[in-house]
């Protein structure tokens, strides 16, 4: 005797819309013509930025 198969209930089908849809919008995000651009920081070579000295008051 043949087993039935299970059907998918509604919320099966909305969960997999929700994930391809939030799939396909994250890979648009990325492949949108500079969407993720490196670029390197000038400053960063110049070590940390040395503070301004306060003057004292007597």
């Amino acid at each position: 005797m043949r087993q039935k198969r299970a059907h998918r209930s509604l919320a099966d089908y909305f969960v997999a819309a929700v994930g391809l849809a939030l799939l396909v919008f994250i890979l648009g995000i990325l492949l949108t013509p500079g969407s993720c651009k490196v670029e390197v920081n000038p400053d960063a070579d110049k070590g940390w930025v040395q503070p301004t000295p306060v003057p004292k008051n007597p």
